[in-house]
């Protein structure tokens, strides 16, 4: 069944709100990784992190612009797992689960539960 012209700018108010989300996790991942490194006196693995960070932004950024005005659930959903693995990455690098942040990853099983059938 093909999608509808309502389903279609849904699909793009929830791609809009999910890039948004990015970048508000993006500012807070580089506040995080230098006050974790600077005020805390705990270094982080700097080349790691930053190269993680820099690829999903890249990713993001590709997928704002190969995928805007034909957004699909599976899409987004892909999306979303883009952004769990990494999460999980950064989370892997800074101590695993024990570190405060691990809360992080339901947000996007939230998101998915809400947006997606």
């Amino acid at each position: 069944m093909l999608p509808t012209e309502n389903d279609i700018a849904q699909n793009d108010r929830n791609l809009q709100r999910l890039f948004l989300l990015r970048g508000l996790i993006f500012g807070g991942q580089a506040g995080a990784i230098v006050s974790a490194g600077f005020w805390l006196h705990a270094p982080p693995p700097w080349l790691l992190l930053a190269a993680t960070t820099a690829v999903l932004a890249t990713v993001n950024v590709l997928l704002w612009g190969a995928l805007a005005g034909r957004q699909s659930e599976p899409a987004f959903f892909a999306q979303l797992l883009v952004d769990v693995a990494a999460l999980a990455l950064l989370l892997y690098f800074t101590g695993g689960a024990t570190n405060p942040f691990v809360w992080l990853l339901l947000l996007s099983v939230a998101i998915a539960a809400i947006v997606l059938p």
